[in-house]
């Protein structure tokens, strides 16, 4: 997946399977540069935000957001397809 997020290519990255789980990634990434600057006792997200919030709030571990956003992938590609 990282070699995706990074090299593309961009049709490939953009199809729902893959950018599902690529965008947690991106943002779990991001808040363990981040959290140390971040001073508030709430966490919220829409949509695949919802699973990063619960990982940043500590309700999900990283391995059980990532599971959930690699699931919410599988059916949000089902949906686009119909």
């Amino acid at each position: 997946m990282a070699a995706l997020c990074l090299d593309g290519p961009a049709d490939v990255l953009t199809l729902t399977e893959n950018a599902q789980p690529a965008i947690f990634l991106i943002a779990a990434a991001l808040w363990t540069q981040i959290r140390r600057l971040v001073q508030s006792d709430y966490r919220c997200g829409h949509s695949l935000g919802e699973i990063t919030a619960y990982y940043v709030a500590g309700v999900l571990s990283f391995k059980e957001a990532l599971v959930h956003s690699s699931q919410r992938r599988l059916v949000a590609a089902q949906m686009s397809a119909w």
